[in-house]
């Protein structure tokens, strides 16, 4: 996006104001005394209003180390939250977590390391893309954008 402002395409100028004040309401929510369930659905309200996706969930790691819990979507069920899990290594949005790099694919379903989580009506959604939280380069959870259409 920055090379593309750097260079006068403008393309992506519309986007950029709309991304910013997403990330203004978003620093004023961790900046206020909001619990932690509040500030995730925010930040995938944001994210899906922001990418222009049909679905964004944020699965953070149990203090075990191991399992991934759905803390925040706005495409997936909601009384799942809390409730569905994966393991890191398991399913894209694991292995995005295990090896701490993005994962994607235009037909998700149909990818190798796809895991459909039971019960989240994710079966509507086609292309995703997991992508590792990190503080300090130690995994804290993963961010998931998905969209009914298929996307490259």
């Amino acid at each position: 996006m920055e090379d593309a402002l750097a260079t006068g395409d403008n393309s992506l100028a519309p986007a950029r104001p709309r991304a910013l004040a997403a990330l203004r309401e978003i620093a004023r929510a961790l900046s206020t005394a909001w619990d932690l369930d509040s500030t995730l659905d925010l930040i995938a309200r944001k994210t899906t209003e922001v990418m222009r996706v049909d679905s964004c969930s944020i699965y953070l790691l149990d203090p075990d180390g191991e399992t991934l819990r759905l803390r925040a979507t706005t495409g997936l069920a909601q009384r799942m939250l809390g409730r569905a899990t994966l393991k890191v290594g398991e399913g894209m949005t694991g292995h995005a977590v295990a090896f701490n790099q993005p994962v994607h694919a235009s037909d998700a379903q149909h990818n190798p390391n796809f895991k459909y989580v039971r019960c989240t009506s994710e079966s509507a959604f086609h292309s995703l893309l997991a992508a590792p939280m990190l503080i300090e380069e130690q995994p804290i959870g993963a961010l998931n954008v998905q969209t009914i259409e298929n996307h490259a």
